[in-house]
Formats: structure tokens, sequence, C-alpha cells
């Protein structure tokens, strides 16, 4: 699935020339709003069958980089699980969540990265890469230099 991801996120980024999770959203027809969650949400992505729409839910009360990062997380969402919600995940199949939460954050950091991981500068760090791109600092898993 990793490479699949790389993938994903090289297409993407090539095609739409943007890393930008909002843009992307956009331009692939799902809605990103901003509300008050509680605190323990971070933001969630609604489809709604009948109006056949697909929406990003980002908690307003984050800062803006958090807010970057969960939205390129849940774009990730969309793309990589377009039939599983958590909800019917966790209480329907009894599927471990962890794997679908990794390879959101995993599509996540690539796609915010990704020009950083393109640029052939030889002495940047993963740490330098996460504080530039918004990362999270537990994501410095999922960078690699070798990324095209």
């Amino acid at each position: 699935m990793s490479r699949y991801i790389t993938d994903l996120v090289n297409d993407l980024v090539n095609s739409l020339n943007t890393n930008n999770p909002y843009e992307i959203a956009d331009v692939l027809g799902f809605f990103v709003t901003e509300r008050e969650l509680p605190s323990t949400i971070d933001g969630d992505r609604i489809i709604i069958d009948y109006l056949n729409e697909t929406h990003i839910i980002l908690n307003k009360q984050l800062e803006e980089n958090k807010r970057m990062f969960v939205c390129a997380h849940e774009l990730g969402h969309c793309l990589l699980h377009e039939e599983n919600s958590q909800f019917f995940i966790e209480y329907s199949t009894y599927q471990v969540l962890g794997r679908y939460e990794r390879e959101a954050n995993e599509f996540a950091t690539k796609l915010l990265a990704f020009y950083r991981l393109t640029e052939k500068i030889y002495d940047t760090t993963t740490e330098s890469i996460t504080q530039e791109c918004a990362i999270p600092y537990n994501m410095q898993i999922f960078i690699k230099f070798s990324q095209p």
C-alpha cells in the first residue's frame, strides 16, 4: 500500500500542480467545511449517499497548521477508503482502525511534504521537513528521501 500511496500522491500533485489538500479536495468535488467540534475530534469525513456527496469536516478550533494536516489526512481517507466509514469499520467489521489511520497519515505526510521531498537538497532532515510542511513530528516515519 505504501507504494500505491506514493504513486497516488505523485499523480495528484503532478496532474493538479498543487499539494494543497483544500485545493485538491475542491477539484475532486469534496466539500471542506470548518465547524466547532468537541476537542477530542480533529476532523471527520462524511459521505451523504443520497446526494452523492463527500464532506470533510475540520475542527475550526485547531491551529491552521494542524487543520492543514487534518484536511490532508481526511482527504487520504476519501481517496484510499472510499467505501469504508470509521463507524462501519469499527462496528460492523470489527477490523482494527489502525491500518486505515496509518494509511491516511502516510498520505497526508507525503502530500504535504511532496515538494520538499522532490527537491535536490542534500542537507535536509526529516525533522526540518516536518517543521517546514506543518507535519506532526511523529509522522517522520513516512518521510522517504527517495520519493520521485
